[in-house]
């Protein structure tokens, strides 16, 4: 009769068969080895229970014997796959999963795929040990069985992402909670961190789910149950990879690396807490001295080390951003040393942005503006102008595309809309400081074109339209007191009575308004539109 302990053997090894069909893109071949490893733990008790009940009878009809033989047979077949390699359908999933892993991913450049979902299965046995007697965790290449000689837990995790491979979101999180109850049997870190961080992922892909549902936009929410537990379940997964990431294999110490930046990515979309940022910071650093930047990592690679360099950096670089935002609105108008501290942060942020990211991305374009904007309050316009002048470019080809297919649903037009048209009058106010009137003027024309077709184009939705013309009014304004300045007296007033009937037509509509200081019509000197303007007005 077979014993407890040669059931659970091949029940361990039945995992790691499942886990190399997984590994390779065979999940129906998986999932039958995955449930025949739990139909084996099964047996393993009704064994157990019959042995300490001395009931022969009790156990399965199998002899140790072919038990033996069966689970040689299955570490030969885990052997040979990982001889052979992984073949072209891997490979191919592999790339699928890799492109959908945006670092940039967080404050609404592309939160969906924020967080990495390991997908690479656990597995318990080391595959590069001839010998079952001993099983290791070869995730985390330590030696010792499973507390309680069962690890069920870690075929259920694997099992649920199967399921979630296949689109079953609630089979998914069945067999993750299931998991996730198991976890006391286990003493191994790094296991604990990967199912507790990928149950968290899950939790967030109900919570996006179930807002997209509602017609809802998903947001944080401090009151959505699943994002509360997903951020407690995250925070308890980073503790264990902090504890494992200094022990066991390489594979170990990416896998633990991938999980502390998921950690930095919840504490980045919970940034409006000052300690998140901190916490956030802490994490990235943690993980870029374990995988310092080098020329191979700025271009982008299948290598799993590179991706986590690449990953890591572009972290820091968010969270460096968010940490200079901090400081700059924390600060007094004004306040040199203040400004100076947000300075820093930023342009480090946007040294790592340019480099990995390159200088047309979305992400550094933010960056460069908000480093624009700390520049410009320290009064060094030169360089503001320039940061300015950087961010525009990106932001202006983004609405441009936009705007060429009106028919395309983008959740960020707005966004970007109002992105571009403040960084362009920003731009417009450092030309006018340093004296470039042709170039104010002519971003100022530029932007209220822009306006105005973002207008027309806005005028069912309600908060965007004032915004839009509020700015309107304030870009005539400012076009009137460049012409005056640039002696163009009629095109100064002819600016001023826009900006007044634009007013007009607004407070017409019940609307309250506050009219920007327009200059004094009667300074004016030589404009025949004089008059017309005073009847206007």
């Amino acid at each position: 009769m077979a014993t407890h302990g040669y059931l659970l053997r091949a029940a361990y090894l039945l995992n790691d068969v499942g886990a190399t069909h997984h590994e390779h893109g065979q999940y129906d071949e998986a999932m039958e080895s995955y449930s025949q490893s739990l139909r084996l733990r099964g047996e393993a008790i009704d064994a157990a229970v019959a042995r300490a009940q001395e009931e022969a009878s009790g156990g399965p009809a199998r002899s140790e014997e072919e038990l033996e033989a069966y689970c040689d047979q299955l570490a030969k077949f885990v052997l040979a796959a990982d001889a052979q390699g992984p073949g072209a359908e891997a490979v191919r999933i592999r790339a699928e999963d890799e492109a959908r892993q945006d670092p940039t991913a967080t404050h609404g450049e592309g939160k969906e795929s924020s967080t990495k979902l390991f997908r690479l299965p656990l597995r318990i046995f080391s595959s590069t040990q001839q010998s079952v007697q001993a099983p290791v965790w070869s995730t985390a290449a330590a030696e010792g069985a499973p507390p309680g000689e069962d690890s069920s837990s870690v075929t259920l995790h694997n099992m649920s992402l199967v399921h979630l491979r296949n689109g079953n979101l609630d089979c998914a999180l069945q067999l993750s909670e299931m998991a996730h109850d198991g976890l006391e049997g286990i003493d191994t870190d790094l296991c604990r961190a990967v199912v507790l961080s990928n149950r968290a992922w899950m939790l967030e892909c109900r919570q996006q789910r179930e807002a997209a549902e509602r017609g809802a936009i998903v947001a944080a929410d401090s009151d959505n149950d699943d994002d509360r537990v997903a951020n407690e379940i995250f925070e308890e997964a980073i503790k264990f990879s902090l504890r494992s990431d200094q022990e066991g294999s390489v594979e170990a110490g990416e896998i633990a690396a991938d999980i502390m930046l998921n950690g930095a990515c919840v504490f980045l979309r919970d940034s409006e807490v000052e300690d998140r940022i901190d916490d956030a910071l802490e994490l990235c650093s943690h993980v870029c001295q374990g995988f310092p930047l080098d020329s191979r990592t700025i271009a982008p690679s299948m290598s799993s080390s590179s991706h986590i360099k690449r990953r890591a950096h572009v972290l820091l670089a968010l969270a460096l951003r968010a940490a200079g935002t901090r400081l700059y609105l924390s600060g007094g108008f004004g306040e040199a040393d203040h400004l100076l501290a947000a300075q820093r942060p930023l342009a480090r942020a946007l040294y790592l942005q340019s480099t990995l990211l390159g200088e047309s991305h979305p992400a550094a374009a933010r960056t460069a503006y908000l480093l624009g904007r700390v520049l410009h309050d320290r009064e060094e316009y030169g360089d503001a102008g320039g940061m300015y002048e950087r961010a525009m470019t990106v932001q202006r080809d983004a609405v441009l595309h936009i705007m060429a297919s009106p028919s395309s649903h983008d959740n960020g037009k707005s966004t970007k809309a109002t992105d571009l048209l403040n960084t362009m009058t920003n731009l417009a106010k450092v030309y006018l400081v340093r004296g470039a009137l042709s170039q104010a003027l002519s971003v100022c024309t530029d932007t209220l074109e822009l306006s105005r077709a973002f207008l027309h184009a806005e005028q069912e939705r309600g908060d965007l339209s004032h915004q839009l013309q509020e700015l309107i009014v304030v870009l005539l304004h400012m076009m009137g007191s460049i012409c005056q300045e640039m002696g163009r007296a009629a095109d100064a007033v002819g600016c001023f009575v826009d900006a007044v009937r634009t007013v007009r037509l607004r407070m017409s509509n019940g609307e309250q308004v506050q009219l920007p200081p327009l200059v004094d019509m009667r300074t004016i000197q030589g404009c025949n539109a004089i008059q017309d303007a005073a009847a206007a007005a």
